[in-house]
This record gives structure tokens, C-alpha cells and sequence, in this order.
């Protein structure tokens, strides 16, 4: 069968765009005549021309955009043979169990975007609002754990009172000293924030905590190195009342900022002393880059401070102290 006049043509100019120069110079005469075939027209004719060229554009690139959207999609294999042995090799590779077969093609699919990625949705427990709320207070007081710092005068009367208590109950000798870094949250309130934390952290996994009871039960569950002990409500209307007591008779304890060690005496008298401003002299601030660099100069200077005895052989054996022991493990050494 012969081919077509547009078949030649398109073969023609397919044959002409190797040469570059004769290309050129058709494309040249090709719009010469189109400008020569306009001048020729009037203005109807010319607007008729104008809306047959763009029919013919749109009706082109329509066209186009079938061609782009039915094309078939490359092949990775050149023959039948060559997917088949691809094949072969994946379901050798593959689990004998179906179960796992199905787990790892599901797995290999989502990898290439084949299938869409499944979404898990977590549900979780739905506690009532109430609970929250008390729950929420419960963990923000700090009363459970509250140190009675000697910052007020009650505060450091109930205190004082406590020494007194102990040591009319186990007959012993009771002396409290502290300092300035005592006088807020000490190692009591780290323990009373870490057994809060773990049972925190075990109502939000699901858990009940309503009571005392549920807080001791689950404590000891989450660990072993804090002993805890529930106090009832009857042991703690014995205490109110031997405190009540006590506190009826008992004096406050003045200037407790100044105060950094309280001894009793016996259960209506204690002793304590006042941080004074003539015993500044008694304190000896020593540089740690100083200890570290030059240990015996500064070892020398507190023992002059404070008009001890260095004798020549605690030097010797200070001296042979050093040179056998490391300078990298005389101190602690602190990591970030």
C-alpha cells in the first residue's frame, strides 16, 4: 500500500533535519510564503485563517497529551524468559512459612510504593476529668515531701521539736548541723520526687492510683531500693496528737537563719549555735585548680591557717603519697 502525501512530507522533512543549512533555509521559505499568503488576504479572510491555525494547534497538542498518556510503560525485561528466571529466584529467597512469605512481599511492597503505607492508631485508656484533676494535684504538692526548712520560725520550732522527740524515745545523744545549702530541698525531696515520678509514670501506662494504699502498692512494684511504708489514718492521729502536745508547751527557736547547729540537752533545753561574723576568720577558702596543680603548697598553707603541726615526716609520706598515686585519680573526675 502507498503511503500518503503527509506521509511523504513528514518523511521529507525528517530527511531534511540532518542538514542542517538546507533546514534552515526551507523553514525560511516556508514562513516568506505564509507572510506573502497574508498579505494577499482581507481582514475576514485573515480572521478565518487565524481561527483554522488555532484548531489545528489545539487539536496537535491534544493529540500530544494522548500519545504521553496511553504510552505504554518501559519494560525492565527484554523477553518472558528473563522475568521468569527473576521470578525463580525471588520465591527461592523467600520463607517456606506463608505467613512470613506474606509479611515480607507486604513489606517489599510498601518499600517500592506499590500499596500505601498502613496507619496504626493508638488507643489509650480515657480516665474522667476528675481523676485527672486530682491526680494533677496530688503529684504538684510538695507537702509529702517537705523538708521543713529552717526559714521561718514554726517551721524550724516543729523541727527542733522532732530532735527533742527522738531523743527522749531512743535515749541518745542527737546534734543537728547544717548549713546554708540545708536550709531548702535536701536528699528527702529526691526521694519523695522519685517515687512519685515511677508511680506517675505507671497511672499514665493504665494504672489505678485512688488512695495511699494503691501509691505504697505501686511504689514497691516499680522498685526495691526505697523502703516504703504506708502511714494510716490512725497512725497519723496518734502523731497529731503526741505533736499537739508537745507543741502546747514548746518555745520557738529565734534567729533560725543564723542558726547552724542545734545539740539537746535534754526534753526542754537545747543548744545551739549562732553563725557569728568573728568566726569568718575560721573559714579557709582554697582554690580547686590550686589543690590539683600544687597539693602540697596548699595542704601547707591550711595546716599554717589553722597553726598546726607540719613535721617533716607527714611531708615524707604526703611526698610518697603523691608520687605512687596518679595525678588523673586523686580526685573525681565529672563527665557531661
Amino acid at each position: 500500500m502507498g503511503k500518503s502525501a503527509a506521509a511523504h512530507m513528514k518523511k521529507y522533512r525528517e530527511k531534511m533535519k540532518n542538514d542542517k543549512v538546507k533546514y534552515e533555509n526551507f523553514l525560511k521559505k516556508e514562513r516568506d510564503n505564509k507572510k506573502a499568503t497574508k498579505t494577499k488576504l482581507n481582514v475576514v479572510e485573515l480572521a478565518a485563517l487565524r481561527t483554522k491555525n488555532n484548531l489545528r494547534q489545539k487539536k496537535y497538542l491534544n493529540n500530544k497529551t494522548k500519545r504521553l498518556i496511553n504510552k505504554p510503560p518501559p519494560v525492565a525485561f527484554k523477553s518472558r524468559q528473563s522475568i521468569g528466571k527473576a521470578i525463580k529466584k525471588v520465591n527461592s529467597a523467600l520463607p517456606k512459612c506463608l505467613g512470613k512469605k506474606k509479611v515480607v512481599v507486604q513489606h517489599n511492597a510498601k518499600k517500592l510504593e506499590l500499596i500505601a503505607p498502613s496507619m496504626h492508631e493508638r488507643v489509650t485508656a480515657q480516665h474522667p476529668g476528675k481523676l485527672k484533676e486530682a491526680v494533677q494535684k496530688f503529684y504538684v504538692r510538695d507537702d509529702i515531701s517537705y523538708q521543713l526548712p529552717g526559714n521561718f520560725t514554726i517551721q524550724a520550732t516543729i523541727h527542733v521539736s522532732k530532735l527533742v522527740q527522738l531523743a527522749r524515745d531512743f535515749s541518745f545523744d542527737l546534734t543537728w548541723n547544717f548549713y546554708a545549702t540545708f536550709h531548702g530541698i535536701g536528699v528527702v525531696d529526691g526521694i519523695g520526687g522519685t517515687v512519685k515520678r515511677l508511680v506517675w509514670g505507671a497511672v499514665l501506662a493504665g494504672q489505678t492510683c485512688r488512695s495511699a494504699e494503691d501509691f505504697v502498692r505501686i511504689a514497691k512494684q516499680k522498685t526495691n531500693k526505697i523502703t516504703l511504708i504506708e502511714l494510716t489514718k490512725n497512725d497519723i492521729d496518734a502523731s497529731k496528737n503526741k505533736l499537739q502536745n508537745i507543741f502546747a508547751v514548746v518555745k520557738a527557736v529565734p534567729e533560725t537563719l543564723k542558726t547552724h547547729c542545734i545539740k539537746v540537752i535534754d526534753n526542754k533545753a537545747i543548744e545551739s549555735v549562732v553563725f557569728e561574723k568573728q568566726q569568718l576568720n575560721t573559714v579557709l577558702n582554697v582554690q580547686y585548680s590550686k589543690l590539683i596543680e600544687n597539693p602540697v603548697d596548699v595542704i601547707k598553707q591550711i595546716y599554717l591557717h589553722y597553726k598546726l603541726d607540719y613535721t617533716q615526716e607527714f611531708d615524707k609520706k604526703l611526698q610518697n603519697g603523691l608520687k605512687t598515686t596518679p595525678k588523673e585519680t586523686r580526685v573525681g573526675i565529672h563527665t557531661l
